[in-house]
Formats: structure tokens, sequence, C-alpha cells
């Protein structure tokens, strides 16, 4: 009888990484950053390996995923065999589950895994797993993100500013319409309490009061 054969295992050659983002500028590297971060801490977790030189990336989120040159030249690489799985955020490859599945079965079809980091993965998680190599300090990457998110929270404490102040400047116009119905109010009240004001005498066309003129007295005859 002869034995069952079994399919040899296969060799992990790494995994490869996507990211993208429709940000441009500092925004745009700072957010790819994140996600090369977040990519490499999943995993740490999983036990698996970052191919360092299988790294494709999109600066459009915009385009229809096969539309992308990351994702092409990602699906281009596939059957040459440099990785054994691809590695991204399931936001920055597409928020559509069956365009995600399309493209998890078309690299299948080479003998790719795609894996998505789930939305709820604790990165804090990847904290105690022994890291294999002594990572360099990355000082300014830190302060750029300390900075990013310090301008986020003035940009949010400005808008929470600009509204307070349309509030008041409405307050206060309801306010002084109020004042101006209030006076007149009382001054109605005041005329019809002491029958109305007296009228004022006639004045020249000038403005200025009439002066008394007089008359000489003509000398009497001798």
């Amino acid at each position: 009888m002869a034995r069952p054969t079994t399919a040899p295992a296969r060799a992990d050659r790494g995994s490869a990484l996507y990211v993208a983002t429709a940000l441009t500028g500092l925004a745009g590297r700072l957010a790819l950053a994140e996600q090369r971060r977040r990519i490499r801490a999943y995993l740490r977790v999983q036990g698996w390996r970052a191919r360092h030189h299988a790294f494709f990336q999109d600066g459009d989120t915009r385009t229809a995923p096969r539309w992308r040159p990351g994702v092409q030249a990602l699906l281009a690489a596939a059957p040459r065999g440099e990785f054994s799985r691809v590695t991204a955020l399931g936001a920055a490859l597409s928020d559509d589950p069956l365009i995600c599945a399309s493209i998890a079965q078309e690299l299948a079809g080479f003998g790719v895994d795609l894996s998505l980091v789930p939305e709820a993965f604790e990165e804090s998680a990847a904290l105690s797993v022994p890291p294999r190599r002594a990572s360099r300090p990355r000082p300014l990457l830190t302060r750029l993100h300390s900075i990013v998110r310090r301008v986020e929270a003035a940009v949010e404490e400005n808008r929470r500013l600009r509204a307070e102040q349309a509030e008041l400047t409405s307050q206060l116009a309801d306010l002084r319409r109020r004042a101006g119905a209030v006076a007149g109010l009382v001054g109605a009240a005041a005329a019809s309490a002491g029958g109305g004001t007296p009228p004022h005498p006639p004045k020249r066309p000038g403005g200025r009061p009439r002066r008394a003129v007089r008359r000489r007295r003509r000398p009497t005859e001798a």
C-alpha cells in the first residue's frame, strides 16, 4: 500500500509591503511612514519577516486599485516568486471587500497570500514580542509625528474659537436689537405720560433767534 504523499511546505520568502495615501507633501510622507510602522508591528506579532526590497506604494487612493501603478507593479512581481505574501492595511488597498477578494484570488494563482492588517489590531501587542535586532532610534521621525499632532490640535482649537466667536457676535447683535426696542418703548411711554413735548418757538431760516431792533427817535423841532 502506497503511502500518501504530502506536499512539501513552501519556504517563507518574506512579506511584501503595500502602502497608499491620498495626502501629499509632508503629510503624505508621514502617513506612509505610519502605515509602514503598523504593518511591521503586525508582522512581528505574526512572526513573519518583511522583504525589504519588495515595497510598493501609491500616492492616489482615489483611483481604482487595479489601475494604480503600485498595485500593477505588485501583480507583475508576484509571479517572480520574490515574496510569499503581501501585507497591507485594508483601507489603503480598498474599502470594497470584493475588490480585495479579487486581488487576493489573483495573487493566490501565483502562490502569494494577501494579508490585511485588521482595524482592531493593537500595536501594544507588538511590544511583548522581542525584536530580532536592535532598531536604530528615529528621533527626527518622532519629532515630526509630535509636530503633526500639535498642528492638528491647534487647527481644531482654532476651529472651536471661530465657532464661539460667531456665536458671541450673534448674541451681541440680538442684544443690540433688544436694547433699541426697549429704548423706543421707554420714549413712547414718556411722551404719552407728559402729554407730548411743547412746540419749539419759530426760528429764522438760519436757525439764529431774531434780534430786537431799536428805533431811533427823531429830534423835535424847536
